[in-house]
């Protein structure tokens, strides 16, 4: 044993699963694989494909049931928020901006009376 790394094997954190064997929700699973590879393999964008496929999980008993929320479907991670959130940050940047070149130019005004 000397010289040897031991690997401790632990469970999932959610547990184990049963494969689909009888593909009962694999049509779902399709769809949402042809969904990612339509949008550039960006998982928020298929966010209803993934949840179809999971509440078939959970219907089919090939998994335990839980909520969306639990599972991580909340709005803030949604690419409509994400996008939502992006075009606000840049409002706020613009309006920075133009503050900024206002007071300079105010404070170019000044000076050049002085």
């Amino acid at each position: 044993m000397r010289g040897k790394k031991v690997s401790q094997v632990t469970a999932p954190e959610k547990g184990s699963f049963p494969l689909d064997h009888f593909q009962e929700c694999e049509s779902l699973a399709e769809t949402y694989r042809l969904c990612l590879a339509e949008q550039s393999n960006i998982p928020k964008k298929c966010r209803q494909q993934a949840q179809d496929y999971l509440q078939c999980r959970m219907d089919k008993g090939l998994m335990a049931k839980a909520s969306m929320e639990d599972l991580g479907f909340v709005a803030e991670g949604t690419w409509e928020y994400e996008k939502l959130t992006k075009e606000e940050n840049a409002k706020k940047v613009a309006e920075i901006m133009r503050a900024s070149r206002e007071r300079v130019w105010e404070e170019h005004k000044r000076r050049t009376k002085e």
